[in-house]
């Protein structure tokens, strides 16, 4: 089996609530991309995209604030990590979540486009750690991240730790438990994370993939498995007058 119709596969268990989001993202019933020059919402998506994708596109500001909400109800079993304090109202900050910490990093710090798979992927890489053979030291699987400039780094505190005493019982910081909470994700779990977080963004992305499914299922249908098993270009057969070829000079 192909493997777009393994994803294809993938998706259904998924695929009524990203539907539903989708649906909401198009009739602007959801929270939508905001720029600073005005995007007409009554155009195609491609047209929607084009527009994003302008030279300022970097200048582009997100409701981070809203987004983060529909990935937690299209994948409710992600870690919340809201039990940080906010130090300006010396409370517990239950809406700003490891969600709204991600995308915000993501679209914010990073400067990255969330319409794309492969930058969704990058920034999670970012959280996960390797350890390099040379130095034999523990970095990021992508890029570092700096502390300073994570969000929350200035409003979000963990004041239950106190280090004097030893008491490792919870993370140092938001980053350090965001850290541990993408690291506990089994690979299938983020993998489902990126398509949401991409479909939410850009909900054309689930179209595209069923289109390259269908393009693949066709191909596989019309293929010769018992002459061509892995979609290999095979030499021709043999034909009368090949052994001409053996002759100097000659020529087919």
């Amino acid at each position: 089996m192909s493997r777009w119709l393994n994803r294809v596969i993938t998706f259904t268990c998924t695929m009524a609530i990203v539907a539903l989001l989708s649906a909401l993202v198009r009739s602007n019933a959801a929270p939508t991309i905001a720029t600073d020059s005005a995007v007409n919402w009554n155009s195609s998506p491609r047209d929607r995209i084009a527009q994003l994708m302008m030279p300022n596109r970097l200048q582009t500001r997100y409701r981070t604030n809203d987004m983060w909400q529909l990935v937690y109800q299209a994948m409710p079993d992600l870690p919340l990590e809201n039990q940080y304090i906010n130090i300006e109202t010396g409370e517990i900050d239950d809406d700003y979540t490891l969600m709204r910490r991600l995308i915000r990093y993501h679209v914010y710090v990073k400067n990255r486009p969330p319409l794309f798979r492969l930058d969704w992927k990058l920034t999670l890489a970012d959280y996960l750690t390797v350890r390099d053979p040379n130095t034999g030291q523990t970095v990021s699987a992508n890029e570092r991240i700096n502390p300073s400039t994570y969000p929350g780094n200035n409003v979000l505190s963990v004041a239950s730790v106190n280090p004097s005493a030893g008491d490792t019982s919870q993370p140092m910081s938001a980053l350090d438990g965001d850290r541990a909470a993408i690291a506990r994700l089994t690979p299938e779990q983020r993998d489902r994370l990126v398509d949401i977080l991409t479909m939410i963004f850009n909900p054309t992305y689930v179209d595209a993939v069923e289109a390259h499914a269908a393009i693949e299922a066709a191909q596989d249908r019309t293929a010769d498995p018992v002459s061509n098993p892995d979609g290999r270009d095979l030499p021709r057969a043999p034909q009368a007058g090949d052994a001409n070829l053996l002759i100097p000079g000659s020529s087919r």
